[in-house]
C-alpha cells in the first residue's frame, strides 16, 4: 500500500499515521479491503468455473482471470461475483503474484453497470485494492480510464457504492502528485467529492473524504491552490467535527494546502469572535505575520484575505495594528493593488482610523496615515480616492480631548499642512459625481472646524509677536 492510500477497514488510523510516509508497500496501521465471508465450497465453485476455462490455478491473478470471464462473470451470482473479485485482489495482491499490468474490461464494465449496483459495489473494492498495491497497479488503474467511472459512481443513489469509489479515488489521489493533478484537474474538479459533506452523511463517508481531501492537499509540488479552495469552507466545518479521524485529517489538509485556509480559519474567529478571542490572536503574534504577508506573498486572494484579518483585528486593538508598522504596506496595497486586494486593503485602512479614532485620545500613530492619503487624493482613480476621503475624514473629526478649551484639532492641522484641505476643496468640484458629492460633503464639514483652527494658531501667534 503506498503512501496516502488506505483499505477499506483502515480508517483506525490517526491522522498523524496517515501522514507519515513509509518505503513498504503496505502501511502500518491500514490494509486491503478484506473480502466477505463466503461458504466454504467457494474455492472449489471457482475452481470448477476456471477449469471449465483451462485454468486450473485459482491465483493466476485478477488481470488474467477476469479477461477471460466476460461471459461468465455475469451469469455467476452477485455474492458469488462479489467475494471471487474480493478474493482474488486480495490474495494476489499480497501474495505478489506476477500479473499482467492491465486492468480487465470486464472489471471496467461492472463499474458501469448502473442496472447491479451490488456489482458496482464490489468492482469499486477490487479497484480500491489494485490501486493500492503499487505504482504499476495504479498506473493500469489510470491508464484504462477508470476513473471517471469512479467519479462517475459519486452520484449512485446508494451510499455504500459512493464509499466505495470514493475510497479507490483517495487511493489514486494519494499515490503521487502527478496521478492527484489527473484527478483534481478533470472537468469536475473537487465538486463530486465536495458534494458528499452534507447533513445526511455517515460517519464513514466523512472519513473518507476528509481522507480523500488530505490527498489531495498533500504533496511535492502541492496542488495548484485555485483547485482546492473550494474545500476551505467544507474543512473549516469538519475541523470541529467530534470524531478524532475526520477533525484530525481536515485540519491537516488546512494546514498543506497553503496559508490561505488558515487565514480564513483565524479570520472567521475574529469576525464572529469577541474582542477577547481578538486580543488572543494578537496575543499568538499573528500581525507580525499578516506584515510578512503583505510584503512577500504573490498570491492576491491570500494579500486580501490578510487585508481583512487585519480589518477584524482593528475592532478590538487598532493600537496593536499601528505598532506592527502595517500602515505602509495597507498603504502600497491600496495605491497599487488588484480590485479585490485594493478593496480590503482600503477597509483595514479605514477600519484601523476608525477605531483608532473613537476614543477619547486618539490611537498614537495615526497621524502616519495623514500624508499618504493626501498624497493619493491626486489619484486618477475614484475609488482610491473615496478610501482617501473617507479615511481624512475620521482623522479629521475632533477627539473628546480637542474639543476642550485651550485646545485645537491637531489632526486637522496636520492635514491642512499635507495639502489635504486644499485638495477636498478642488475634488469638490471634480467630474466624477461621486467623489464630488463626498469631497463637498466633507468641505462643508471641515471648512468651519479649519476656520477655528486657524483662528487658534493666529491668536496664537499674536501672544508672541
Amino acid at each position: 500500500m503506498l503512501p496516502g492510500q488506505i483499505g477499506t477497514e483502515g480508517f483506525q488510523r490517526t491522522a498523524e499515521e496517515g501522514h507519515h510516509r513509509q518505503d513498504n508497500h503496505q502501511r502500518e496501521g491500514s490494509h486491503l479491503a478484506q473480502p466477505f465471508s463466503a461458504p466454504d465450497d467457494l474455492d472449489k465453485c471457482l475452481d470448477i468455473c476456471l477449469g471449465g476455462l483451462g485454468f486450473g490455478d485459482v491465483n493466476l491473478g485478477i488481470y488474467q482471470s477476469l479477461s477471460c470471464l466476460s461471459d461468465v462473470m455475469f451469469v455467476l451470482s452477485q455474492e458469488l461475483l462479489g467475494t471471487f473479485l474480493l478474493l482474488k485482489a486480495t490474495n494476489n495482491l499480497i501474495s505478489g503474484t506476477k500479473i499482467d499490468l492491465s486492468v480487465p474490461p470486464d472489471l471496467v464494465r461492472c463499474l458501469s453497470r448502473d442496472d447491479l449496483p451490488e456489482l458496482q459495489l464490489e468492482a469499486a473494492l477490487a479497484v480500491a485494492n489494485i490501486a493500492c498495491s503499487s505504482s504499476d497497479h495504479t498506473d493500469a488503474v489510470i491508464e484504462d480510464k477508470t476513473v471517471p467511472l469512479l467519479i462517475k459512481l459519486l452520484d449512485s443513489p446508494r451510499g455504500d457504492v459512493r464509499e466505495m469509489a470514493l475510497c479507490a479515488l483517495g487511493n489514486i489521489v494519494g499515490s503521487s502528485p502527478e496521478y492527484r493533478d489527473s484527478v483534481l484537474l478533470g472537468e469536475k474538479g473537487l465538486s463530486p467529492f465536495l458534494v458528499q459533506v452534507n447533513e445526511h452523511a455517515t460517519l464513514s463517508m466523512l472519513r473518507l473524504v476528509t481522507f480523500t481531501l488530505l490527498n489531495f492537499c498533500r504533496g511535492d509540488p502541492g496542488p495548484p491552490f485555485e483547485k482546492v479552495v473550494d474545500a476551505v469552507p467544507h474543512l473549516q466545518l469538519l475541523i470541529h467535527f467530534e470524531d478524532d479521524f475526520v477533525a484530525a485529517n481536515a485540519c491537516w489538509a488546512l494546514y498543506l494546502s497553503s496559508v490561505l485556509p488558515a487565514l480564513r480559519t483565524v479570520l472567521n474567529i475574529a469576525e464572529r469572535g469577541s474582542d477577547c478571542r481578538r486580543q488572543f490572536i494578537i496575543d499568538s503574534e499573528v500581525l507580525p505575520r499578516l506584515r510578512s504577508i503583505l510584503d512577500t506573498e504573490d498570491n492576491n486572494i491570500t494579500k486580501k484575505e490578510a487585508c481583512l484579518l487585519i480589518s477584524a483585528i482593528a475592532v478590538a486593538n487598532a493600537k496593536a495594528v499601528i505598532d506592527t508598522k502595517l500602515i505602509e504596506p495597507l498603504i502600497d496595497l491600496l495605491k497599487t493593488g488588484t480590485n479585490g486586494v485594493r478593496d480590503a486593503a482600503g477597509k483595514a485602512v479605514i477600519d484601523v482610523i476608525r477605531f483608532g479614532s473613537c476614543g477619547r485620545i486618539k490611537v498614537k500613530g495615526l497621524e502616519g496615515f495623514i500624508n499618504p492619503l493626501c498624497e493619493l487624493l491626486l489619484s486618477h482613480d475614484p475609488e482610491i480616492i473615496s478610501v482617501c476621503l473617507d479615511g481624512l475624514e475620521l482623522l479629521a473629526k475632533p477627539a473628546a480631548d480637542e474639543t476642550l478649551p485651550g485646545s485645537y484639532n491637531y489632526f486637522l492641522r496636520l492635514i491642512d499642512e499635507a495639502k489635504g484641505l486644499d485638495r477636498i476643496k478642488f475634488l469638490a468640484r471634480s467630474h466624477n459625481s461621486k467623489v464630488k458629492e463626498k469631497a463637498s460633503r466633507i468641505w462643508s464639514l471641515l471648512s468651519p472646524e479649519a476656520s477655528k483652527v486657524f483662528k487658534y494658531f493666529e491668536e496664537l501667534g499674536n501672544l508672541f509677536f
